[in-house]
This record gives C-alpha cells, sequence and structure tokens, in this order.
C-alpha cells in the first residue's frame, strides 16, 4: 500500500502530493490525496465531445450536472477531484488534476485518443452534437446592433432626427420672427395709421364687421353686437340654433315634464342592471405592468419567517377540497406527477422536499442559498418529485444573494351617475359583460367630462339680461352655447368610441359604455339639467333657500338688486380685463407661439426617441437571412447560444432526439425487450445496427417502440428515458400510420423581469416560428403561458397612431360640418394634435408604458381636448371687430367658463385619483389626466387665443340696424 505513492517506473499517472503519501485511519493505510497528469489536448477533447450532450428531463446540458457548470474541461476536472463528504457530488479523495509532470516523478500524462461526438460509434444526436457533418452547419444568428444616425459635435454627441427637429424649429421660428416684424413694421407705419376706413358693401347691402367696426372700441362693438348684431352661421349651426331656440323656451314652460320624461328613459335603461355580469377572467381582462412604487433596494425575502409562512400557504393549497362527481377532489389529485406520486411543484419548498419538518434539519435558510447555486448537483437540493428545481424557474431568475348651488350642483352630479347606470344597463340587457375598470374609471371619466357643460350653461344662462323673462334668458343660453356644448360633446363620443377599434376585449367593451355613458350625459344635460336650471331660478327668483326650497329667503330687498343687475364675475373681469389684454401683446404673440411650437417639437423628439429605443430592442438578430436546418428544433439550441436577443436560456428538450438515441444499439442499457418481443427493462438490446435502416428505424419499427420510450424512466443506466420528459409531448392518436399529428419541443425563456423583456420574447418566438413554418411548410407556433396576455404589445405603436388618426379626423369631419369652417377646423385640429403630442412627450418623461389603457387614454384625450378649443373658437368667430378684439371678445365671455367649468372640475376630479391605493390608476388616470388638463388649459386659454388673434378664421357676425331686424333680446 506505501508503494502505490512512490516512484514508478511503469509510467503509470499515479503520484502523491505533498509528501504525504498515506493516512492511517483504524490502523490501515488509505490514499488521501493524489495527483492525476493529463494532457491538454486529451482534456479538451473530452470536454468538447461532451460538452453540448442535452439531459431532456430538465432542458439543460448534462455538463451542468457533472461538471457544475465548467466552461472548459480545467473546471470540469476541477469539479470531478474536489473532496467532499457523502452524497455530494465530487471525489472522497482530493484529485489534482495537472498537466505539469516532473521530471523526477518518471511519469507520463494521460493522452488517449478522445472521439468526438460526431463520431458515427457513439450514435450521438443532433440535438446532443450540433457540430456533427450529418446535421446542419448553420450558425447560431448573430446580434445585429441597429444603431441610431448621430452627429457629434465636440464632446456632445446628438441623434440626427434631433437635429433635424431643432433645424425645422430655429428655421420655422426665423421665419415667423421675420414675418411678425415686417407685419408689426407694416402696421405701426404713419400710412396705416391715417388710411381711412374703407366701408365694403357685400351682395345684400350690408358692411363688413371687420372693415365696419375694427377701430370701435370693444365695450362698444360688445354691446352693439349684442342688441343689433346676428350670426351669419353655418347651415348646421343655423337649425341647431333655431331648434335650442325653440326648445329652450318649452322647455322652461314645461320643466316637470321634461325632467321626469328624461329620467324615466333612463331609468328603463337601467332595469337592465338585473343582468349585469362582471367579466373577471384573466385572458379577457387588461394586464397591466404596475411600476415600483420605490428605487430602493429591498431587503432579501429569505427569511425564516418567510419560508414558514410559505409552508403554511402551502398546507391550505394543499388542504383544498372540491366535490366532483360524488367524489373529493383535491390538488394531488390533478397536479402533474412526472415521476412518481410526488407533485411537480415550481416552490422553492422542494429544496425541503414539500416537508416543513426538514427546514431545521437541512440548514434552514443556508440551505436556500446552497441550494441556488447547486441546485443541479447536491443530492439534498432534489426535488420531491426527484428532479433538479432550477430556481430561475420556481423564482423567476434571481440577482446575488439579496433581492351656493348646492342643490343644482348636486343634481347634475347625480345626472352623471344615472348616465354611467343608463350606459351599464343597456350592454348588460343586450348580454355584454362588464369589468371592474369600468365601475371604477368610467364614473370618474364621465364626471370629469360632464361637468364642465353644465357650468357653461348655468353661466351661460347667468350672462343674459336680467330684465328678461326666465323663458327667454334660457332659450338665448342655449342658442350661445348650445352648438358648441353639442360639437364638443358629439366629438368625445367620437373619440371614445374610436377604442372599440382595438383589438383587446377589456378596452373595447370599456370603449363602449365610456361611449354610451357619455352620449346619455348630453342627452341629460341638454332635457333633464336644462329643466333643473329653471326650477332652481324660480326658487331664486322667489327668494327660497338653497337646499330648502319650503323656507324663504328673509332679505328679499338685496336678492331684488342682484336679479335686476348683474355683474360679471372676477374671473370674467381678469379674463377680459388683464389675461387677454397681455395675449394682445404682439411681443407676447410671438413668444407664445415660439415656446408652444418648442414644446411640440421637443415632445416629437421625445416620441420618435422612444420608437427608436423601443425598436433597438426589440429588432437585434431578427432581421438576419437564417438559414433553418431540415432539423429547425436544433436552431433553438443554436438562439440559446444568443438569450440576449433570441430569449431562449437552453436548448430544446426533443424527443425525437433522444428516441433515436433510446433505440440505437449504442445506447446500451436503454431499449431491451424479451424473446417474446414484450418490453423488458435492461440489458438485453432491441436493435441491432443490421435491424435498421441506415440507423433509422422503419415505420414499423417506430410505431412499436415509440410507446417503450415514452414510458420508460430514466435512470443511471438509461438517462434517455422519455417518461416525465416527454410523456405530454407526442399527441398519440393515430401514430399507427406512421405520422406523429402533433408534438412539442420545449425550452425556457431567458428570466423576464419587465414588460419589455416579455414583449420582446413573444416578438423573436413569433419570428422564430413563422421562418420555421415557412422552411418545414407545416405549421409551427410558439407557446407559453404569459404568450395570450402580451400579444396585444406587438403592434401597439400602430394601433395607437391608426386610432389617433381616426379620433383626430373623426373630430375635425364633425368640426367641420357644424361649422363649415375649414379655417376654424384646422386651427381646432391642429390646437388638438399638438396637446395629444405634447401629452406623448409627458409619457416618454414620466416613463408611462404604451399599452392598450394608455392607448385609450391618448384616445380619449383627443375628445376632451376638444372641450380646451371648441368654446373659444365658436365665440371667437360670432364674435365683432378685429382679430385682437374678438379674442378678447371671446376670452372675455367663455375664457372664465373654460377654466372654472372644464379646467377646475376636470383637476377636482383627477387630483382624487392621486390617493388610489391602485398604481394603476395613479399612473395611467392621475398622471396622464392631469398632464392633460394642465395641456389642455394651457393650449385653451393661451397658445389658441394668440393663434386666432394672429391666423383666426373672419367673424361671421353681421351688424344691422335695430329696426330692421328684432334683436335676440327683443323676441321676449
Amino acid at each position: 500500500m506505501y508503494d502505490i505513492c512512490g516512484a514508478r517506473s511503469d509510467g503509470r499517472v499515479l503520484n502523491c502530493p505533498l509528501n504525504a503519501p498515506a493516512v492511517k485511519v483504524n490502523n490501515s493505510l488509505t490514499v488521501d490525496a493524489i495527483e492525476f497528469y493529463v494532457t491538454d489536448t486529451f482534456g479538451e477533447g473530452l470536454y468538447n465531445s461532451c460538452k453540448d450532450v442535452k439531459f431532456g428531463t430538465m432542458n439543460t446540458r448534462a455538463i451542468e450536472f457533472v461538471a457544475g457548470g465548467a466552461k472548459d474541461f480545467k473546471g470540469w476536472f476541477a469539479f470531478v477531484g474536489r473532496q467532499v463528504g457523502p452524497n455530494v457530488p465530487g471525489s472522497p479523495y482530493a484529485i489534482n488534476f495537472t498537466s505539469s509532470v516532473p521530471e523526477s516523478s518518471g511519469m507520463s500524462p494521460m493522452n488517449v485518443s478522445t472521439y468526438a461526438c460526431s463520431d458515427t460509434s457513439l450514435g450521438c444526436s443532433c440535438g446532443d452534437c450540433p457540430s456533427s457533418p450529418t446535421c446542419s452547419n448553420s450558425a447560431a444568428p448573430s446580434i445585429s446592433k441597429s444603431g441610431t444616425c448621430s452627429i457629434k459635435m465636440g464632446s456632445v454627441k446628438a441623434n440626427c432626427s434631433d437635429i433635424v427637429v431643432a433645424v425645422v424649429f430655429l428655421v420655422s421660428l426665423s421665419v415667423f420672427l421675420g414675418w411678425g416684424f415686417v407685419h408689426q413694421k407694416r402696421k405701426m407705419s404713419p400710412v396705416s395709421r391715417t388710411k381711412p376706413l374703407a366701408s365694403a358693401t357685400s351682395s345684400d347691402g350690408r358692411q363688413s364687421t371687420d372693415q365696419k367696426d375694427g377701430d370701435l372700441p370693444l365695450p362698444i362693438l360688445r354691446d352693439r353686437a349684442r342688441l343689433s348684431g346676428e350670426a351669419r352661421l353655418s347651415l348646421v349651426q343655423g337649425y341647431m340654433s333655431h331648434f335650442y331656440r325653440i326648445y329652450g323656451a318649452w322647455v322652461a314652460r314645461k320643466p316637470a315634464l321634461v325632467l321626469f320624461s328624461s329620467l324615466a328613459i333612463v331609468l328603463v335603461l337601467c332595469l337592465g342592471l338585473v343582468r349585469l355580469r362582471v367579466e373577471t377572467r384573466p385572458e379577457k381582462l387588461i394586464i397591466a405592468t404596475i411600476p415600483d412604487g420605490g428605487h430602493g433596494k429591498a431587503p432579501s425575502i429569505l427569511t425564516e419567517d418567510n419560508i414558514k409562512l410559505l409552508f403554511e400557504i402551502q398546507k391550505k393549497v394543499d388542504g383544498i377540497q372540491a366535490n366532483f362527481s360524488d367524489s373529493v377532489i383535491s390538488l394531488t389529485d390533478i397536479c402533474y406527477k412526472p415521476l412518481g406520486q410526488d407533485c411537480a411543484t415550481q416552490s422553492i419548498l422542494q429544496y425541503f422536499k414539500m416537508n416543513a419538518d426538514n427546514f431545521d434539519s437541512f440548514g434552514g435558510v443556508d440551505h436556500i442559498q446552497y441550494c441556488f447555486e447547486h441546485y443541479s448537483t447536491a443530492d439534498n437540493c432534489r426535488s420531491a418529485f426527484k428532479a433538479p428545481l432550477d430556481p430561475s424557474t420556481a423564482l423567476g431568475g434571481y440577482s446575488g444573494n439579496n433581492y351656493s348651488e348646492v342643490s343644482l350642483g348636486l343634481s347634475g352630479v347625480m345626472l352623471v351617475m344615472l348616465s354611467v347606470l343608463g350606459s351599464v344597463g343597456f350592454f348588460s340587457a343586450i348580454g355584454v359583460k362588464s369589468t371592474l375598470i369600468i365601475m371604477e374609471v368610467i364614473p370618474f371619466l364621465v364626471l370629469a367630462v360632464g361637468v364642465d357643460n353644465m357650468c357653461i350653461l348655468v353661466n351661460a344662462v347667468k350672462r343674459q339680461p336680467q330684465d328678461l323673462p326666465l323663458e327667454g334668458r334660457i332659450s338665448n343660453a342655449l342658442v350661445e352655447v348650445g352648438p358648441s356644448i353639442s360639437q364638443a360633446s358629439l366629438s368625445e363620443v367620437l373619440a371614445f368610441a374610436v377604442g372599440t377599434f382595438i383589438p383587446m376585449p377589456a378596452v373595447r367593451v370599456f370603449s363602449m359604455f365610456a361611449a354610451l355613458a357619455v352620449l346619455l350625459d348630453f342627452l341629460l344635460q341638454v332635457t333633464a339639467f336644462v329643466a333643473l336650471i329653471v326650477f332652481d331660478f324660480k326658487r331664486t327668483e322667489k327668494h327660497r333657500v338653497d337646499c330648502f326650497p319650503c323656507k324663504k329667503a328673509s332679505s328679499i330687498e338685496d336678492s331684488d338688486n342682484g336679479i335686476s343687475q348683474r355683474n360679471p364675475g372676477l374671473l370674467a373681469r381678469y379674463m377680459k380685463d388683464v389675461h387677454a389684454p397681455i395675449l394682445s401683446l404682439w411681443g407676447v404673440k410671438i413668444l407664445v407661439v415660439s415656446v408652444f411650437v418648442a414644446m411640440a417639437l421637443s415632445s416629437i423628439i421625445l416620441t420618435i426617441g422612444a420608437l427608436q429605443t423601443l425598436c433597438t430592442r426589440i429588432e437585434p438578430g431578427l432581421e438576419q437571412q437564417i438559414v433553418l436546418p431540415r432539423d429547425s428544433y436544433l436552431q433553438i439550441t443554436r438562439l440559446s447560444l444568443s438569450p440576449e436577443s433570441s430569449y431562449i436560456a437552453k436548448p430544446a428538450a426533443s424527443w425525437l432526439d433522444d428516441f433515436l438515441v433510446w433505440m440505437s444499439p449504442e445506447a446500451f442499457g436503454c431499449c431491451r425487450k424479451f424473446v417474446n418481443g414484450s418490453y423488458c427493462p435492461p440489458d438485453d438490446q432491441c436493435f441491432l445496427h443490421s435491424d435498421l435502416d441506415d440507423d433509422r428505424p422503419t415505420t414499423s419499427q417506430f410505431q412499436n417502440k415509440l410507446p417503450w420510450f415514452l414510458k420508460a424512466l430514466p435512470s443511471a443506466s438509461c438517462a434517455k428515458g422519455g417518461h416525465g420528459a416527454y410523456t405530454n409531448s407526442v399527441d398519440l392518436q393515430g401514430y399507427e400510420s406512421g405520422v406523429i399529428q402533433a408534438s412539442e419541443f420545449r425550452t425556457y425563456h431567458t428570466p423576464l423581469n419587465k414588460q419589455t423583456d416579455f414583449v420582446n420574447a413573444l416578438r423573436a418566438a413569433r419570428e422564430f416560428t413563422s421562418k420555421i413554418s415557412k422552411s418545414l411548410k407545416m405549421e409551427v407556433f410558439p407557446y407559453s403561458v404569459f404568450y395570450m396576455f402580451f400579444e396585444q404589445y406587438l403592434d401597439i405603436w400602430s394601433t395607437a397612431l391608426v386610432n389617433l388618426a381616426i379620433a383626430i379626423g373623426a373630430v375635425f369631419i364633425v368640426c367641420l360640418i357644424i361649422t363649415w369652417s375649414i379655417w376654424s377646423s384646422l386651427i381646432i385640429l391642429l390646437v388638438i394634435t399638438m396637446i395629444v403630442v405634447d401629452l406623448m412627450g409627458v409619457m416618454a418623461i414620466l416613463k408611462i408604458q404604451l399599452n392598450a389603457v394608455s392607448v385609450v387614454n391618448l384616445v380619449m384625450s383627443v375628445g376632451i381636448a376638444v372641450e380646451f378649443c371648441v368654446h373659444i373658437t365658436h365665440a371667437f368667430m360670432v364674435s365683432g371687430g378685429d382679430r385682437d378684439q374678438r379674442m378678447k371678445e371671446a376670452l372675455g365671455t367663455m375664457g372664465a367658463s373654460v377654466f372654472s367649468g372644464i379646467t377646475l372640475t376636470k383637476l377636482v376630479g383627477v387630483i382624487v385619483l392621486a390617493f388610489a391605493r391602485s398604481q394603476v390608476f395613479v399612473v395611467y388616470y392621475f398622471q396622464m389626466y392631469l398632464a392633460l388638463v394642465i395641456l389642455g388649459f394651457l393650449h385653451g386659454l393661451i397658445f389658441l387665443p394668440v393663434l386666432l388673434s394672429m391666423f383666426g378664421p373672419p367673424s361671421r357676425l353681421i351688424l344691422e340696424n335695430e329696426d330692421a331686424r328684432p334683436s335676440t333680446s327683443s323676441q321676449f
């Protein structure tokens, strides 16, 4: 025994290191460590022959088990030679593999010939040896990095798109400033100041308003227009004004009939609520990413309390029972059991064999940490169902070891609620399922877009001369604001209805409910709410207390004085006397236009940058012309070599490869049969080489042995058994004809942690299988449990742009039909487009992801943005004077209503969502709608008035002699 470590003359490759040849245990000499001399050529040949061999049960390479995931032969030999205890992969004594042989030892390193995996005598399949000449020589797809165009200026590097937009802005700004300078100089010249005002006469003998009244002071012009003016409206607006005049007088005379009949219709719709059904299936609902609330590093979740809590949860899950067909069913009756009687539960509790009693004896939390690194090698880390548990499968990947007209206002809110209930009731009656997001979001949405019209109606009635009877005030108010309210509401309904084109069922249903709710809310506003205004003003005229109409107010004189003379409010005076004059200054106009155009171009840059970033993430490696081999599943193995572009982490588990190896005569101990032809566990081989046709099975052999393979358990003598790994991978229905109707090749994705990872993984899988299908002329499709939830995002940008184009186009058509003015419709279209573009820029800044929810919000923002534009534009068109005077008139009459009735009401409704516990509401509703309200306010009350004062359409107001045609006030 002692001479075993001495200097040997026979050249054997055994030596005892450290001058310690042996240790004495129980008076016996045993070897404690040895040195084994091998050449690098032998080590590399052995490693290269084995490195691609797969272990089908785990969809991974066998080298990860026998070599601990070594990347070369030195790491493999070091893993095998390490000294470890019992039941742990390694050696009972240390083995030091080295290629350096001391001359004094007289030994020769081991340098025997190795077989390449492509050697025909080994019978390796293409899945185990993709480098074999008989297999495809197609290389793995290279990772294409499609860089964007950029220009370096000194130390600054800018994208070409940014530079182009900046140049366009500077050129446009220079042209605009030059035009403004020339225009202002011409306007301020002495000729312009002293030139007499020409009086142009139209074909009907009337004088043009802009020329006749261009120099009249604003107060005089406003009074004159109100008393003796008439707006030359379009055909549609004329019919609408005529209708609202007659309808307003009729409602004022019979408010009770209008109120109760309109409420009755809505209540009938609400009867459909008895058939209300809420959709709760995840595949039918919106699956949105909720961003993390914080950016700090969380403490490790691997604590003793958490693991024990997991055991308690698992115990409750195992205890769940259900009655089915007169029998009690539990989890163990329906779970997947690949290799025995234990469920293949993907949980870290498998490191304790799913038994809480093993927690302390196995080492507690430290045992989990150990198994994260040795899940494939340590026997005590194997799962209860006898297979290694990859922590990437159980945890989805891990990094490191740590990881005071109150009654009228309340009545208006109740009408909003009724419109929502009526919409839900109608669709429930026809069998459309509702969702929880409809119940939570649509009331807020309809309240935000509906209250503003109520404020505009009330303010319009208050602006009417108080000496008119109530019937005349109601009628005139509807004539004044009815067309613009109708235009805005119709645009909103169409914009919301565009969401029904989005294919996601939950979003489509949401858009249907929202569109009908907004439509019902508009109808209730011009019916029930107008009737409520009549009742409220009658209550005021009779000096009855608000909310307590049975009680009269004590001070009658003050009330009479208030009714006979109503002065403009503070906000209206600010808009007329401060806000409008400031915007009339030429320097302010230049500044406003420059700033808002710069905002729009900056948002375009941010949006284009987001698009470029998205394309950079999803396109690497997918545009290469890939030559697909006949054995197309091998390409999955090659794609696993570039997981950053393919999102495939491991080689495919090919049942066909393993089946052919299992039947091969070289696979000793796999396919065996008795003399009578029945299947038996090892040791007799099924076939000899002479039994096979060019080493491939015949159709009859294939038919006969495939069921054997699928029932064969993997063992130490034959790891290619198909039971467990491929039990459900092959559809055996009709296989007797020699044709497999359907089968699967299984692999794993890389850990997908972000929303874009899931989308890109699905996109890569679709692209890959599409090319396979074209190559093999058969249907090949990818499947994973998350695909159905992320399929909507593959074409989300095109979906968003198409729906936005449809919504903006629909609004433009509505404005054109009602106003019959391309000029004003284009201005509204421009402002709405700028609001939407700026909103997308805000999304890029706040990192709000583009999904079905945000697309619907963008489409709905088109309808909401109309409200900030259409009222000011309508008031501008029906005012008299030059553009500056008409801009002041529009802000004086509608500016206060837009600010208080639209901006403030929406702002208050949006702020409530900031306190929502769900991040979905905070991100996709609070942040987006808050940005929309702010952008709408800035564009509607700053940019739009300046734009109208510079490029606005001509006035449609025609001034006449007071005796030629009765004025509005003289009709009552």
